[in-house]
């Protein structure tokens, strides 16, 4: 899947980007500046997997590369299978004439925008979410909606909280690396769920994540499942 996340929100997106290689469950990430790599290079980086055929996380900085130079890249991107992973990143607000937005529809890409900073608490909606508070979500989730949030980055987001409480739950050994205010508010969380509870989120998350990918539900739908699912688990 490519995605193209570009903007002047850098941490924004970089969280993003982490969120989405956490997801993936993807150890192995490459960065390149595309002055770095030629066209040639990154499609045989993309598609090459290790012994186990696991393809790496590639993230493409293309925000010092001019239109001129992006295009001979484009063909390649077009070649990339669905199967890879490659985040087309640009630290700027890309122009609707740039290469790889002009070819959005052909690239099969997701385009995620980054640019004002959000007014709404994104970690306050997660937090209330999986402390269960049912209307302080809907009323941090509303704020986002008006202002453009987007719901990848919602889910993304969801993801990174679920992910908390599961490692708390199951003792994972990142738990002993938790600060001390964020183990305690895991471990609060933690008391809403019980490990069926969370093997069962598991698994209606990946399944309203695939319905997205496959454009079988839109993602502010999946958004809002997602939540009642939580909130009822």
């Amino acid at each position: 899947m490519i995605y193209i996340v570009h903007g002047e929100n850098a941490p924004q997106s970089r969280l993003l980007i982490a969120n989405q290689q956490n997801k993936l469950g993807i150890e192995t990430r490459m960065e390149f500046e595309l002055s770095q790599t030629t066209p040639q290079q990154l499609y045989e980086t993309a598609i090459s997997g290790d012994l186990f055929g696991n393809l790496p996380f590639i993230v493409l900085d293309i925000t010092s590369a001019n239109k001129q130079a992006v295009e001979p890249y484009i063909e390649t991107f077009k070649k990339i299978p669905d199967k890879a992973n490659l985040i087309i990143y640009a630290q700027k607000t890309l122009p609707k004439t740039h290469p790889v937005m002009t070819e959005l529809s052909a690239l099969n890409a997701r385009l995620i925008t980054n640019n004002k900073e959000i007014e709404s608490n994104i970690f306050k909606f997660v937090d209330n979410l999986f402390y269960k508070n049912r209307s302080v979500t809907y009323k941090e989730l509303e704020k986002m909606i008006k202002e453009d949030a987007d719901p990848f980055y919602t889910m993304s987001m969801i993801w990174y909280g679920l992910r908390t409480i599961t490692n708390y739950i199951f003792q994972a050994p990142s738990v002993k690396n938790m600060k001390p205010f964020m183990l305690g508010k895991a471990a609060k969380q933690a008391e809403g769920f019980s490990t069926e509870s969370i093997k069962t989120l598991f698994t209606e998350m990946y399944e309203l994540d695939k319905k997205t990918k496959l454009g079988e539900l839109s993602p502010d739908l999946a958004v809002t499942i997602a939540i009642e699912k939580i909130l009822n688990a």
